[in-house]
């Protein structure tokens, strides 16, 4: 996905937002400085009628907007931060965070809308948020045929209505399909967007499924019988213990008790990504966790998650936060 780093200087981005929806209106505005946000921002045009949105920023401004959005269905999830926004008067879930953790609970919710509709927004100067959007519009529902089986007549209803929004809590293989999604390369342009467009497939499925009545759970499930789960487990165990030169993924494997090609058939299915970048993932997010909690050094932290050089940690970790490790804290 074509990726942009940002600070957005503020009129820039009030130029983008009016080019991409001439409805757009800026209602109140305080600000110290010239600058809106800064973080990444990525936007790509897969198929007529299916786009998608990525963005991991900070808001450097106080700011209150709204827009009208024309008949469309959404998908949206949203990682990490949180935002005051509502479309018409219903107000947009966010994600959690239990108090004396630092890790956020993701949240999904499905937006569909027959006519025009209002979405305000209102950030706060440092707000963040972490998100993951999915915009179908009505000749992308037509022309895949979605509507076609008999089974499918509760998406049917939930899209044909003025203005309906359902909540629910993505599986970990929704967020990993969306992770992929954000973090594919781009120097094939061809093979880049299949490779977005497959992740992005996999995200509807589990959102209709749960509009469907699946409450998600089957879509998360696995084939995996008791013992490849226990397989699985002792390599994550191996994983989360590993200090330093993280293993191989043949080592995993040998620990596992499985051929390689088993082990990442495992991973697959279980986290809808390799094992090596379940690895790298995994030990980012705790590197993340002990900077959050000031336990550790960028260098000490780098160490831990595998890494022999700070800077391609600081890559690294920027590119799956969206900011660098020194900004943690």
């Amino acid at each position: 996905m074509q990726d942009r780093a940002v600070p957005f200087e503020t009129e820039n981005f009030l130029a983008h937002m009016r080019r991409a929806n001439g409805s757009f209106r800026l209602l109140n505005r305080a600000s110290t400085g010239d600058r809106a946000f800064d973080g990444h921002y990525g936007h790509e045009k897969l198929r007529d009628g299916l786009s998608v949105l990525h963005s991991d920023t900070v808001s450097l401004c106080e700011m209150e907007t709204e827009s009208e959005l024309p008949p469309h269905l959404s998908i949206k999830l949203f990682f990490a931060g949180s935002v005051e926004a509502r479309l018409a008067d219903r107000a947009l879930p966010m994600p959690t965070r239990h108090s004396g953790r630092q890790t956020w609970e993701p949240v999904g919710v499905v937006c569909a809308q027959s006519e025009p509709v209002r979405f305000w927004r209102r950030v706060k100067k440092g707000d963040r948020i972490r998100k993951f959007n999915i915009s179908i519009l009505p000749e992308w529902l037509a022309s895949g045929d979605v509507f076609g089986g008999h089974a499918a007549a509760a998406i049917e209803n939930f899209c044909q209505t003025p203005l309906s929004l359902h909540r629910w809590t993505p599986s970990p293989s929704a967020i990993a399909f969306a992770e992929q999604a954000m973090r594919a390369p781009f120097d094939e342009p061809h093979l880049h967007r299949l490779q977005v467009e497959g992740c992005v497939l996999m995200i509807i499925a589990e959102a209709f499924r749960v509009i469907g009545g699946d409450n998600g759970a089957s879509f998360a499930r696995t084939c995996l019988n008791p013992a490849e789960s226990a397989k699985l487990a002792r390599a994550e165990e191996m994983i989360a213990a590993a200090h330093g030169q993280l293993p191989s993924v043949e080592a995993l494997a040998s620990h596992a008790g499985v051929s390689a090609n088993t082990l990442q058939r495992l991973f697959h299915a279980a986290h809808g990504m390799t094992a090596f970048h379940y690895m790298r993932k995994t030990k980012l997010d705790h590197a993340r966790t002990m900077l959050n909690r000031g336990e550790v050094s960028i260098a000490q932290a780098a160490f831990a998650a595998g890494y022999s050089s700070t800077a391609n940690f600081s890559t690294a970790f920027r590119r799956q936060f969206g900011m660098p490790p020194g900004k943690i804290g």
